[in-house]
């Protein structure tokens, strides 16, 4: 969906095939037995806006499943940004928070 067919994509956007943008959407999967989720999304990640992040967890905290959303300021998509302690301490009091119940 939404990339060239000399890529193996398919021709047209997200508005041109519902039935595969519906399929690619985690939105569509939730429900009550989805997981607790952490997001960590950088404020200037250029291949995933941070919004796309949001909508996802908005939608689970509208189904009352446990989700925590952090925006790392100024890191990317990847890189050092994401190497920070800071960073490894909400991922482990998160894995803390929902693995040692």
């Amino acid at each position: 969906m939404n990339g060239s067919p000399v890529f193996g994509g398919v021709d047209g956007g997200v508005l041109a095939h519902p039935d595969l943008t519906k399929a690619a959407n985690p939105i569509t999967y939730i429900s009550a037995k989805s997981a607790p989720t952490l997001f960590m999304h950088g404020t200037a990640d250029t291949v995933v806006s941070p919004s796309q992040t949001d909508l996802v967890f908005q939608a689970l905290k509208k189904a009352g499943i446990p989700a925590d959303r952090y925006l790392v300021q100024g890191a990317a998509h990847g890189g050092v940004y994401w190497e920070q302690e800071e960073v490894f301490d909400i991922i482990t009091n998160w894995f803390d928070n929902y693995l040692k119940r």
